[in-house]
């Protein structure tokens, strides 16, 4: 499936299975989403300007966040395994709930974001330290 060139204002995907797709070739104007329940496995966000977005109980396995502008975006209860981020902009994000992640803060932007204790090992994964 294809969205090169297609516009998305006040779009919300809800039960959508949405495997593979790559939302960094849409028309980028005015680009309003939001995914509730949705498989996004495998998808592409790369470079895209997502502020305030929002996520809830998403399965992103290997979703490319690369360059991506998500601050002030909600992950609700995501699964965000081997979700891509470098280069990342996740200032006042809320990933709180969601887990599985791996996100190196010194090659993204995460001011004022939350992550629960839990999720916090996330964040220190590339420095080898061991938390029990």
């Amino acid at each position: 499936t294809t969205v090169a060139k297609a516009s998305f204002r006040s779009v919300a995907f809800a039960d959508s299975n949405l495997t593979g797709i790559d939302f960094s070739l849409c028309n980028q104007l005015m680009l309003e989403v939001s995914f509730d329940t949705c498989l996004l496995d495998y998808v592409s966000f790369m470079r895209l300007d997502l502020r305030k977005t929002e996520f809830k109980n998403c399965s992103m396995i290997r979703t490319f966040l690369d360059n991506a502008d998500l601050s002030g975006s909600s992950f609700i209860n995501c699964n965000l395994e081997n979700a891509v981020f470098m280069g990342t902009n996740l200032e006042k994000a809320d990933l709180s709930s969601s887990y599985n992640f791996i996100i190196d803060p010194e090659e993204n932007r995460i001011k004022k974001a939350k992550f629960s204790l839990h999720g916090s090992i996330g964040l220190l994964t590339k420095y080898g330290v061991v938390i029990e």
